[in-house]
Order: C-alpha cells, then sequence, then structure tokens
C-alpha cells in the first residue's frame, strides 16, 4: 500500500521508518522545503541521528519519499496517517486544531480533484469521541469522496521507537468501519481488533 505520513517531525519520521521498514510505499509530506531536502538525503537533526542508516536504506530500496506537495500525496495514497503529540510538548488546543485542520485539507483536496477512490485517514494519539465525531462531519459534508477514520493507539512512548512499531504485539484500533478496519489489518504485521474509544486512544502499547 501507499501510505502518506504527515509531517517529518521526530514520531512521524518514526512511524513512516515502521511502515517503509515492513514494506509499504511510504511518502512523508511536509511544508518545510528545508526539512524535506535535508532528508531526500538522508541528513536529520543530532537528536535523530540513529535514524540515518534507516533513512538511507529505505531511501536506496524507493521505499520511502519525502514531498512538499501535499496534492499529490493525498491524491496517491492509501492510507493517510497524522500522528499526534505524544509527550505533552505541543498544547493539545494546538494539537485538535492540527488534526482538524488536516482532516479539511485532505476532503478538501480530494474533492478539488475528483478523486472518489477509497482512502483511509488514521490519526495515531489521544482522540476524544467528539472529535471523532467531528471529522465524520466534515468528511460526510464533502462531495464524491471515499474516505474513512480510524484512530489508533501510540506505538512510541518507549526509547526504541521503530522496533516498537515493528512489534507491536496485539493492537486496538476504533473505528466505524469494517473496511477501515481490514485496510489496517493489512498495513501492519500484528493481530488487529476493533476497541473501545476511551481505552484505544489512551494505551501506548500493549
Amino acid at each position: 500500500m501507499t501510505v502518506v505520513v504527515i509531517g517529518t517531525d521526530n514520531i512521524s519520521l518514526n512511524v513512516a521508518l515502521g511502515l517503509a521498514e515492513i514494506g509499504h510505499n511510504t511518502i512523508c509530506a511536509d511544508e518545510k522545503k528545508e526539512r524535506v531536502n535535508q532528508l531526500q538525503k538522508g541528513i536529520t537533526s543530532e537528536k535523530e541521528a540513529d535514524l540515518e542508516l534507516l533513512i538511507l536504506r529505505n531511501l536506496l530500496h524507493r521505499r520511502i519519499g519525502f514531498i512538499c506537495d501535499f496534492n499529490f500525496a493525498f491524491n496517491n495514497a492509501d492510507v493517510i496517517y497524522l500522528c499526534m503529540d505524544c509527550d505533552g510538548i505541543i498544547p493539545i488546543s494546538k494539537e485538535l486544531k492540527r488534526c482538524i485542520e488536516n482532516a479539511k485539507m485532505i476532503c478538501n483536496t480530494l474533492e478539488k480533484f475528483g478523486n472518489n477512490n477509497y482512502k483511509l485517514f488514521t490519526i495515531m494519539g489521544h482522540v476524544e469521541n467528539w472529535l471523532y465525531d467531528h471529522i465524520i462531519n466534515i468528511i460526510n459534508e464533502t462531495n464524491a469522496i471515499q474516505l474513512d477514520l480510524a484512530i489508533l493507539p501510540s506505538f512510541f512512548k518507549e526509547i526504541y521507537s521503530v522496533a516498537n512499531f515493528l512489534t507491536p504485539g496485539r493492537v486496538q484500533i476504533y473505528t466505524e468501519s469494517y473496511k477501515a478496519l481490514n485496510t489496517i489489518r493489512k498495513l501492519f504485521n500484528a493481530p488487529i481488533s476493533k476497541g473501545d474509544m476511551s481505552i484505544v486512544s489512551n494505551i501506548s502499547k500493549y
């Protein structure tokens, strides 16, 4: 599958590398051109230096790419992945606003280009019921698109992030769509089951 990860922050980069290591065609989309240019060369910040080998390996095998073109990214994605801040560094109000803005951007892009191919929008992190319902309403108000929504727990509160992503054990997700559930099952090398929203959005790893 082609998976688009929104952003190139540390958490998003770990997710993208985990998906690439599994074997998915992974695209990181970020508006920061300088950051994207550096990652295209396999260069990261000092904090992420241990990830450079993984980036270079997946660039070599063409399993990962870094772009600024969100239109291209969203139109070619099977799954669109948004990672919320898990460490409380970013204020929750800012993270909630970012979720809603990205949901609107995805819907507007797909509607603008008349793209009615099935896609799944996945949010990793703490999502309350009202936010899930709000995003579903945004999707439903958009004409002629097929977009599902799923909520995943965060795998990344422990130090070896990519390793945790590759060996998550049993994963519970929240979605109201069986098609979304089956899509997530194709995404991970782990047993996937549907859980309650209050549990899924508050766990880090089973």
